[in-house]
């Protein structure tokens, strides 16, 4: 079974949900060698319930009188996860290991639809990029909601699409406000809208803004020396600059922080188009969070009037496919 909750085993509670009360329960028995409190909080932080489990008896319960189903904040000691609870009791077991957490094994039960959200989370994170929010099936608002925040997935598109099949109404959880706030925030992460400006030295020093590279379809292509995959992209995107080059021009933008890198960089990689130069580098450079990138290589493409019409693309192949397809359709 994939590690879920706490990197630990989950065992599957296999009696019916019950229906939604007014009230639920979390109990169990934990053994610990030393007294450790358990939390139930709200995504905000806000507490709800509280118990101390001794390292003697090791049982506690944690009883909440006004519940309503949704994603919330189990924290044993210094670990804490997000997971989706009902009004279902939940019933832990184990051993929690305070000096180690990683060495700690407990068995849930009665988180059955927590586990049925989690069946559609990826085993690793960068999968992500293939999960199409269409295939959610089976899933209420809120869990949807609850869903996107456990994926705390950065694309503007992947959180759109679940909330459009949500509703963008006012907020029913607080899963659903996360979701909004999240929307909200990467609304100009997203396909249509004006690319955000700089001003770069090329090569040779001289300044270039974004309204200097209008009149033609733009590739942004932000890259790094020190990047293997951003050589690879770059060497592979030369094999078919010159189909596209009447057309659209590159340019490739350095995320340097040393001179004598770039510099090394720029004669390793013989760049036959634009090139602009971040001296600030990738992690004090505030293009990362206005183009919505957290890694590279990642380019973007702008029309002639320097609007975003696609973005997030990572390889040359895919580089190529919608170099051919907007080429085509001018």
């Amino acid at each position: 079974m994939r590690n879920l909750l706490f990197s630990i085993a989950l065992v599957l509670c296999l009696t019916k949900a019950s229906a939604a009360t007014t009230s639920m329960v979390i109990k169990g028995d934990i053994r610990t060698e030393k007294t450790v409190e358990i939390f139930l909080k709200t995504l905000s932080g806000a507490l709800l319930g509280t118990a101390t489990i001794d390292e003697k008896s090791g049982v506690f319960q944690i009883d909440i009188p006004a519940f309503s189903p949704d994603l919330y904040q189990i924290i044993i000691g210094k670990t804490i996860e997000k997971v989706y609870l009902t009004n279902e009791t939940v019933t832990i077991k184990g051993y929690y290991d305070v000096a180690d957490p990683k060495n700690t094994a407990l068995d849930f039960q009665g988180i059955d639809r927590h586990l049925a959200l989690a069946v559609f989370l990826p085993e690793k994170r960068e999968e992500q990029r293939k999960v199409n929010p269409d295939s959610f099936t089976g899933l209420n608002a809120g869990e949807l909601c609850a869903l996107a925040c456990l994926f705390n997935n950065d694309k503007y598109d992947f959180n759109a699409a679940i909330l459009e099949k949500v509703g963008s109404g006012p907020a029913i959880s607080a899963a659903q406000q996360w979701l909004l706030n999240r929307v909200d925030s990467l609304k100009l992460h997203r396909k249509g809208v004006p690319a955000p400006d700089f001003s770069l030295p090329d090569d040779r020093g001289k300044l270039t803004s974004l309204k200097d590279l209008r009149g033609k379809i733009t590739v942004l292509d932000f890259w790094a020396s020190w990047c293997g995959p951003c050589r690879k992209a770059m060497t592979e995107f030369k094999t078919f600059y010159d189909d596209f080059k009447a057309e659209v021009q590159f340019v490739s933008i350095s995320l340097d922080d040393d001179p004598a890198k770039y510099q090394q960089g720029l004669a390793d990689m013989q760049i036959p188009w634009m090139k602009l130069w971040d001296k600030r580098g990738f992690y004090k450079s505030d293009l990362n969070g206005k183009y919505g990138f957290k890694m590279i290589p990642y380019c973007v493409i702008l029309d002639e009037n320097g609007v975003i019409l696609e973005r997030d693309i990572q390889s040359a192949a895919a580089l190529k496919m919608a170099l051919e397809k907007l080429t085509k359709s001018k």
